[in-house]
């Protein structure tokens, strides 16, 4: 646990485990407002407590410029929007502006050292490759976020934020070089918001949306699809590599 907390790249997933939480109280409110507001306020606590000392680690320099993959975004970024989402979904969008603004300059002073890192001589080893699957998601979780804080908002930053999120697929067959393991999950992140944006934006009547939304829906679940077949594949191949060896 204390490696993955210190990792220079995997360091930044712990803060997933409190961007489920959010996931979990948005889909929970309608059956019960405590419990959701008892997951929101244990997740954004474990945002905040995190988020402060991982920021503090880098800020104390020394980092190799090859360690600086999508995976910083998770703590300041990703979590400070699902963070705006959750709290717009709660009926507090007063709170969710807050987190939704620190996640959108966050995303901007760290957009530019991983694109930077990507344009880096030396090519991102094949088995980190999945991991920029993240990539796409910080434009798509922000429009998702927007729209909770704002339902049925047209704003055009919206339009333009889904855009640049769909705009992230053009690496894909450079991307899939990386045979398939479970950090391929990390598509579905930015993935699946995008589809709620098309959703969202479609019920509100934009008309590209309604372009883009049955597409990006179709291939949101085949993406889903794929990767739940093949991550049971790779755990039923497991046990029986072990009694083989057996």
């Amino acid at each position: 646990m204390k490696a993955e907390f210190l990792h220079p790249v995997q360091g930044g997933t712990p803060a997933s485990m409190s961007a489920a939480s959010s996931l979990v109280a948005m889909a929970v409110q309608s059956y019960s407002t405590m419990l959701a507001w008892t997951l929101c306020v244990v997740s954004i606590a474990w945002h905040i407590g995190f988020s402060l000392w991982h920021t503090g680690t880098l800020w104390q320099g020394g980092r190799n410029s090859e360690d600086t993959l999508p995976t910083v975004y998770l703590p300041t970024v990703a979590r400070n929007f699902t963070s705006a989402a959750v709290l717009g979904t709660l009926g507090r969008p007063d709170w969710g502006w807050l987190f939704l603004g620190a996640g959108v300059f966050s995303w901007v002073v760290l957009e530019s050292l991983v694109v930077q890192r990507l344009w880096h001589p030396t090519a991102v080893p094949a088995s980190q490759r999945p991991l920029i699957g993240i990539h796409l998601a910080p434009p798509a979780v922000c429009a998702m976020a927007w729209l909770a804080l704002s339902p049925g908002s047209t704003d055009h930053w919206i339009l333009m934020l889904l855009c640049y999120s769909l705009f992230q697929l053009r690496l894909a067959t450079w991307l899939r070089a990386q045979p398939f393991v479970p950090a391929y999950w990390a598509y579905t992140f930015g993935v699946d918001a995008a589809s709620v944006t098309c959703l969202k934006l479609t019920q509100a009547g934009v008309g590209s949306a309604r372009v883009l939304a049955l597409p990006v829906f179709i291939g949101t679940n085949l993406l889903i699809g794929y990767l739940v077949v093949r991550t049971v594949g790779l755990l039923i191949r497991i046990p029986m590599h072990r009694v083989g060896r057996l």
